[in-house]
C-alpha cells in the first residue's frame, strides 16, 4: 500500500507504559478515567492486564477466558467488555475451545464476571468493539465477516449486517446514526445502527484504505493503526461531514507491530509491539522470529 510521501509527518511519541512480558500478544488497550489505571488485553496469555498508577502490571481477569482481544469500557456503568476467542495462538487452550467466541462484561472495580453472550457456532473470532455512550455494543466478527450489536441488558447478539458481508472486519467507532468498520481486505464504511446495508467511504486519488485494523474518532479525525501496510502506521483520516468520505490522510507516524489507538484529552495513545510476527498460524513461536519486545503504550501529542 503506498502513500504519497508528501502527508509524512515527523512525530516522536513518549512511552507511557511497558508490558511487563514480550510474548503476551498483546492486543488491545482500555482506560478508566475515573481511576486512572490501563488495561491491556493478552492473546496468548488469555487474560487481561491491568496498572495502576505508579504501580506494577498485574492480572485483572483471566477464569474462563480464551485468547482476549477486544477491550471496551462503559464507565457509567463501571463495566468493562471483553471478547474472549479461541485462537490457535491462545495458550495452553482445550481443543473443544478452539474457534469458539464470547462477549464477556466484568465489572470495572472488583473484576468480577458480570455477563457472557456467546456467538453461537464455530469458526468465529468477535475480534473488535466499540462501547457507544447509552452502553450498547457493537462488535465485528473478524472471521465470519458479521458485525453485532448487544443492546443494554441484552443477553443475545444482533446482527446488523449479515456475515459474510465483510471480509475481515476490524475495530468499529461510533458515529452519528451508526458506526464505521474497516474491513482489512476492502477499505472503510459506514452500518446503520438499526441495520442494513454498508455503505462504502472513498479516499483520495491512490490511496488505498485497506489494511486498517485500530481505530479512534475525535469529532471528523479519525486516527487508525494501518498494519496491513509496511511498515506499519498510524494515520490521521479527515472526513467530510455526510461521512461519505476521507478528505484528506496525514501519515502521523511509523509504529512497529501496532494493533490499537486511543484518543484523549488531545493525546493520541497506541499499543506496539505486541508480537503477532514471532507466532505462526498454529499458534507456535516461529524458530526465525523476531528479537523479543515487551509491548509498549505509546503518547504522542496531537496538534
Amino acid at each position: 500500500m503506498l502513500i504519497p510521501p508528501a502527508f509524512i509527518q515527523d512525530a516522536r511519541p513518549a512511552v507511557v507504559a511497558t508490558l511487563p512480558a514480550a510474548n503476551l500478544l498483546a492486543e488491545d488497550l482500555a482506560f478508566d478515567a475515573a481511576t486512572g489505571r490501563w488495561f491491556v488485553s493478552s492473546v496468548h496469555g488469555r487474560e487481561i492486564l491491568v496498572k495502576k498508577p505508579g504501580k506494577p502490571w498485574r492480572v485483572f481477569a483471566h477464569q474462563n477466558l480464551s485468547g482476549v482481544l477486544a477491550l471496551g469500557i462503559d464507565p457509567p456503568r463501571r463495566r468493562l467488555w471483553a471478547t474472549s476467542v479461541g485462537l490457535p495462538q491462545a495458550g495452553d487452550l482445550a481443543p473443544e475451545d478452539q474457534g469458539v467466541s464470547a462477549l464477556v462484561a466484568f465489572d470495572l472495580d472488583s473484576g468480577r464476571e458480570l455477563r457472557r453472550i456467546p456467538l453461537e457456532g464455530k469458526g468465529h473470532a468477535l475480534g473488535d468493539m466499540a462501547v457507544a455512550s447509552d452502553g450498547t455494543v457493537f462488535v465485528t466478527d473478524s472471521r465470519g465477516g458479521g458485525v453485532y450489536r448487544l443492546d443494554p441488558e441484552a443477553m443475545a447478539l444482533v446482527a446488523l449486517v449479515t456475515p459474510g458481508t465483510f471480509r475481515s472486519p476490524q475495530t468499529p467507532v461510533v458515529v452519528e446514526g451508526g458506526i464505521l468498520v474497516p474491513d482489512y481486505a476492502k477499505g472503510l464504511a459506514f452500518v446503520p445502527a438499526s441495520g442494513g446495508a454498508a455503505r462504502w467511504l472513498t479516499g483520495p486519488e491512490g490511496v488505498d484504505l485497506r489494511g486498517i485494523d485500530g481505530m479512534a474518532l475525535s469529532g471528523r479525525r479519525l486516527y487508525v493503526v494501518q498494519n496491513g501496510a509496511s511498515p506499519n502506521r498510524v494515520l490521521a483520516l479527515d472526513l467530510d461531514e455526510g461521512l461519505t468520505k476521507v478528505e484528506r490522510i496525514t501519515v502521523l507516524l511509523k509504529v512497529p507491530e501496532a494493533t490499537h489507538v486511543l484518543v484523549r484529552e488531545g493525546t493520541l495513545f497506541i499499543l506496539a509491539d505486541n508480537g503477532w510476527e514471532r507466532f505462526d498460524d498454529a499458534g507456535a513461536l516461529k524458530k526465525d522470529a523476531p528479537p523479543e519486545r515487551a509491548p509498549r503504550i505509546l503518547r504522542l501529542k496531537l496538534p
